[in-house]
C-alpha cells in the first residue's frame, strides 16, 4: 500500500535538517492520503522563568507571556461550596505572586 503524506514546507526542510526525524501527527484523510502536523518546538532562552504553585493549579511567567492553569476536582469540599469564590481567590493569588516577583526584580536592579 502507498500513502502519500502532506506537510508543509518549513517541516519538509526541518525534517531534512534533523536528519530525516521530526516529531509530529499523522491524520489520514482517506486510504491513499494523509496530512503530517510537526510539534513545535519551544525555544530555550536564558530568560529565566518564575513560577509559583497554587493549591488548585500554577502561575508561570516570563518576560514576554503569563500562563496560570487550574485544575479542579468537584469532590473537594471548597471547590463544590462555590467554584467561583475558589476560581477568583486562586487568581487574585497568582496576581498578587507576579506583582511582588517584578517588584523585587525592578528593586534589585536599583
Amino acid at each position: 500500500m502507498i500513502i502519500s503524506i502532506e506537510m508543509t514546507d518549513q517541516a519538509y526542510n526541518r525534517l531534512k535538517e534533523n536528519g530525516g526525524s521530526l516529531k509530529g501527527s499523522v491524520k489520514l484523510m482517506n486510504a491513499a492520503k494523509a496530512t503530517f502536523t510537526d510539534y513545535r518546538a519551544h525555544k530555550k532562552t536564558d530568560v529565566p522563568v518564575r513560577y509559583r504553585k497554587l493549591n488548585h493549579g500554577r502561575v508561570t511567567f516570563g518576560d514576554d507571556y503569563t500562563r496560570v492553569t487550574f485544575t479542579f476536582r468537584y469532590d473537594e469540599e471548597e471547590v463544590g461550596k462555590n467554584i467561583g469564590d475558589t476560581l477568583f481567590y486562586e487568581s487574585c493569588e497568582a496576581s498578587r505572586h507576579i506583582r511582588r516577583v517584578l517588584k523585587e526584580e525592578k528593586d534589585q536592579q536599583k
